[in-house]
């Protein structure tokens, strides 16, 4: 099944191509680290604590969204002020374990106005097996940081959106940086459960 087909009958109207999970029904906000900075007290040297936790708590995360021989799809989104035909190349497909995956990737092109266009590529994995997605995940909440590695190419662009999308048990996870990521699903029942469990880093902005 094709991803956009696939989306609109375990979604509906969920799409991609809009800016965020924010109020979606069954959409949820994590935060990575709470108690812990991305820069050290009264400096501007970072703070790799801070880092090392969000590794291993995004990482874990995945883990628990995606179990073992359940197929996903890794999207990502491309947002450039170029033509389509000036296409920018991303790391994030450089982190597929079997280069025959990359032939089988979906393409999608969308223009949101005159200044801004989406490139959508994606691609079906049999399992979280077929991706480094430990390295591309710290790529992903480095992107605020330079000085960080490993880092996505994002020359000539917005830096590139990555989503993960469990197509098993219909679960979109949305890392967008080190501070957090969105969630997304299809069954009231699944969210909450998954609430219950990360009740602990559940965003809230009422403070």
């Amino acid at each position: 099944m094709k991803l956009e087909r696939y989306l609109q009958t375990e979604f509906q109207n969920v799409t991609l191509f809009e800016d965020s999970f924010v109020g979606k029904e069954l959409s949820i906000r994590l935060e990575l680290e709470k108690n812990l900075y991305q820069l050290k007290d009264g400096s501007d040297d970072i703070n790799f604590d801070y880092f090392h936790s969000v590794y291993e708590k995004s990482i874990a995360l995945f883990e628990d969204i995606f179990r073992e021989e359940e197929q996903f799809y890794l999207v990502t989104h491309v947002r450039s002020e170029l033509n389509f035909a000036q296409k920018t190349a991303t790391k994030v497909f450089h982190h597929l374990k079997h280069k025959n995956d990359k032939y089988k990737m979906e393409y999608k092109k969308k223009v949101i106005n005159e200044e801004e266009k989406i490139i959508q590529y994606a691609v079906l994995l049999p399992s979280k097996d077929a991706l480094d997605y430990r390295m591309l995940i710290k790529a992903i909440c480095n992107q605020d940081f330079k000085d960080l590695q490993p880092r996505l190419r994002h020359k000539y662009t917005y830096y590139p959106e990555v989503f993960f999308v469990n197509v098993d048990r219909n679960i979109i996870l949305n890392i967008f940086d080190d501070r957090g990521c969105f969630v997304l699903f299809s069954d009231e029942d699944e969210l909450n459960g998954f609430r219950n469990v990360y009740k602990d880093n559940i965003f809230d902005d009422t403070y």
